[in-house]
């Protein structure tokens, strides 16, 4: 099964980093190569979050706020 199948990824954005949370989205995407973990907490590359967001699989939050693929692709280029 390929993850564009899978159903959508909820992450918190913290210091302009995507982070998943839940155990299990966790597993299946590092084992799909996605991310690094640390502190039981997965931590998303930038180009990584930004391929999940066009894809429609990342939902991505900063507090309530949903980020969308163009405002979190206009943050990396402000921290590049």
């Amino acid at each position: 099964m390929s993850i564009e199948a899978d159903p959508e990824i909820q992450g918190v954005l913290i210091k302009n980093q995507a982070i998943i949370l839940e155990p299990n989205r966790q597993q299946e995407l590092e084992q799909k190569g996605y991310g690094e973990i640390e502190k039981d907490k997965l931590f998303l590359k930038s180009f990584e979050s930004l391929y999940l967001l066009y894809i429609g699989r990342l939902a991505l939050f900063k507090g309530k706020k949903n980020i969308e693929f163009v405002s979190f692709l206009q943050i990396c280029k402000k921290t590049r």
